[in-house]
């Protein structure tokens, strides 16, 4: 008997210590459940702070250690599984307080979710004390390159040379911080540069950069595009989430540093603003300075360079000498030769043209092939050169601000090639065309006729004539607006050319 009831003590015993540890666990439950929510809130904020320190630490050249890695996945799959706990949690507690005769079924519910927050709160607490391990290791990265060598064709001719020798000559000038460079498309601005940045290389200066950065631009300017371009070049990594104005500080800041930088900004349509990019100049010493190359005058004025270099077409004989050194000895031969000169003068003088026409009749021998590449160079698209030609010469025009600037330019097309047009003839046949309409008097018209030319002529379109107060459309532009007018009818214009009319209004 003293046995049974011994055992029965203890059976007794056992009972009550496991009932009362499981109620106990459900006593515990919003106990449990707020320390669980404590530990996350604390875990997460710790979880931040490594993250900028990486952030940080990535800018100075330190990348994070494996284990800094692993420390962060574990925490994200943890917390994946405490949010989980705590929504449940939060919808038991709703149920309860609405539905009582769930009372059972959610003391269950809370029991298994209380031991669990129990268990995940001591994961925590290990995962914050475990957070003491060295963040980061260094990254050697590759010293910055003075300059980044760019693929462009050699300039050719002796004013090739000379307007490269003096843009090397104004960036080395303290009077000069700003620099623009324009002229209309494919005329050879990019070119240019891109013979600059390489011979920057090389050639000695009185104060030379440490480093030139060149940025592409688009017509559709992506400003965190052009930061990200600028911080690559001085090994500076800038985080995609953060706003513009946090980059630019970042950039700043790295920029500064250097002892005297140069940034090219090639193929700019619209002002750019520096201090949004976070780009330093204007500081008086001109210790950054900026080069810019766009087909508008109107975007120098915008950015307020210092001084403008204007790239007009090449030369015959100089844009000869670029087609014959790219096309080779076939050019020589005695039947090519009298085509050849003749294909190179339809480029009208524009390089891009001029090296894409050369390259595609390179090795070509054969005269009826020559005979057929001219003939195609003066029908369709292809009398511009290329098809790149003609698109940047659309991009131009649809690019003009008013449809009114459109058919003032169009109307330039109905005078003879390379003819010198009185700039107030032509504003008196634009006001009896009524292109130009909504003014009271004839001197307000006038003086708007006057300020579309300028406008035409700051946008590359039209350019000086040969004499004081006259304009000229070149022959590259004219045929583009010829056809223009004759193949899109929302142009509002219809021309017709032959060999004995050169153009034909309607």
């Amino acid at each position: 008997m003293d046995s049974l009831g011994g055992a029965i003590v203890e059976v007794g015993r056992c009972t009550f210590s496991f009932v009362f540890s499981r109620l106990s666990t459900l006593r515990n439950f919003n106990g449990n459940i707020k320390s669980l929510h404590d530990e996350m809130v604390k875990i997460t904020r710790l979880k931040n702070d490594v993250n900028e320190e990486i952030s940080i630490g990535r800018m100075e050249g330190w990348s994070p250690t494996e284990q800094t890695n692993q420390w962060l996945e574990n925490v994200e799959k943890l917390e994946l599984e405490v949010q989980r706990v705590l929504l449940e949690a939060a919808q038991t507690n709703a149920t309860s307080s609405v539905h009582g005769n769930h009372l059972c079924i959610n003391m269950c519910c809370q029991y298994q979710l209380s031991l669990i927050a129990r268990k995940l709160c001591c994961e925590l607490k290990q995962l914050i004390n475990s957070c003491s391990f060295s963040k980061f290791t260094y990254v050697r990265k590759p010293p910055i390159k003075l300059v980044e060598r760019l693929q462009a064709q050699p300039f050719v001719g002796q004013k090739a040379q000379q307007r490269l020798e003096q843009l090397l000559q104004l960036l080395d000038d303290d009077r000069f911080g700003k620099v623009g460079i324009w002229g209309m498309g494919r005329v050879g601005k990019t070119l240019l540069a891109k013979n600059l940045n390489n011979k920057l290389e090389s050639v000695a200066m009185r104060e030379p950069f440490d480093v030139v950065i060149w940025i592409s631009t688009t017509k559709d300017l992506n400003l965190k595009d052009v930061q990200s371009q600028v911080a690559k070049r001085v090994n500076l990594e800038l985080d995609a989430e953060e706003s513009i104005d946090r980059r630019a500080n970042r950039l700043l800041e790295k920029l500064l540093l250097r002892k005297k930088l140069l940034l090219v900004f090639d193929n700019v349509w619209e002002k750019i603003d520096l201090d949004i990019l976070g780009i330093p100049h204007d500081d008086g010493q001109n210790n950054c300075k900026i080069l810019v190359t766009t087909r508008f005058l109107d975007v120098c004025r915008q950015m307020m360079t210092d001084i403008d270099v204007k790239v007009d077409v090449m030369e015959d004989e100089e844009a000869w000498d670029l087609f014959a050194g790219i096309a080779g000895d076939v050019v020589k031969l005695e039947d090519v030769y009298p085509l050849a000169r003749e294909v190179a003068r339809e480029c009208c003088g524009l390089p891009l043209a001029i090296i894409t026409m050369a390259k595609s009749m390179s090795k070509k021998p054969m005269v009826q092939l020559w005979r057929d590449a001219l003939r195609q160079l003066k029908r369709s698209c292809m009398q511009f050169g290329s098809i790149e030609v003609f698109d940047s010469l659309k991009l131009s025009y649809y690019s003009l601000p008013s449809k009114i600037l459109w058919w003032c330019f169009l109307y330039c097309s109905l005078y003879p090639e390379n003819y010198s047009i009185k700039a107030s003839e032509l504003v008196h046949c634009w006001i009896a065309g009524g292109l130009i309409v909504g003014h009271q008097t004839l001197e307000e018209a006038f003086d708007n006729g006057i300020a579309l030319i300028e406008h035409l002529k700051d946008s590359c379109m039209l350019e000086e004539g040969d004499t004081v107060g006259t304009v000229k459309i070149h022959g590259v532009l004219r045929g583009f607006a010829i056809w223009i007018s004759s193949n899109e009818p929302e142009s509002g214009f219809s021309c017709q050319c032959s060999n004995s009319l050169q153009s034909n209004a309607g």
